[in-house]
């Protein structure tokens, strides 16, 4: 019988970012904060900043397994479960884009494959902002590693218990194998 990859999964680190622009607040935030407390299940908030070492540190500080980074999205219903990154960024839409690493590939995908259900869906589009700066960061660094990543945008009127109680059935599901 062959061993399950994921069950022996021993740490998953949950990302969130602090409100940003015009934002006062940033429902990653507040999903982060009513997650239960585990050994298993590391919280980190961090800033929106175009910082590569912000992202590859806080991986690098907790050692994880599983890395489920979480992003505000202004608009939609749905959580979108990103599975593509590029190799671009911009601070507005009216800014050039540019590289986030000279030599880079142009798009990294993620390698943990989340399935969409009624309160999500996957898209292949994250945008040029810090999400998709840190997607394409982490992805990076986490190249040649087996550490698993993902990347979740949450809608910014979401309700906050619902989208708490969606992502722990994620990890859940993460950590049965069953992704």
């Amino acid at each position: 019988m062959k061993k399950n990859k994921y069950k022996s999964c021993k740490k998953v680190l949950v990302t969130a970012f602090e409100p940003f622009k015009d934002y006062s607040e940033n429902i990653t935030e507040k999903v982060l904060k009513i997650l239960p407390e585990s050994k298993n299940l590391v919280k980190r908030l961090l800033p929106v900043r175009f910082e590569k070492k912000i992202f590859i540190d806080v991986i690098k500080n907790t050692s994880p397994d599983i890395v489920i980074a979480l992003g505000q999205y202004p608009r939609g219903k749905k959580i979108r479960i990103e599975r593509k990154a590029v190799n671009l960024k911009r601070d507005n839409k009216e800014d050039v884009p540019q590289k986030i690493t000279n030599n880079g590939v142009d798009i990294l995908f993620t390698s943990l494959k989340l399935k969409d259900d009624s309160m999500s869906r996957i898209t292949y589009d994250s945008g040029m902002y810090v999400c998709n700066f840190s997607m394409y960061t982490s992805l990076e660094f986490l190249n040649s590693s087996n550490i698993k990543y993902c990347f979740l945008h949450i809608p910014k009127d979401n309700d906050v218990a619902l989208t708490r109680d969606w992502l722990l059935d994620k990890i859940h599901e993460i950590k049965e194998g069953l992704v």
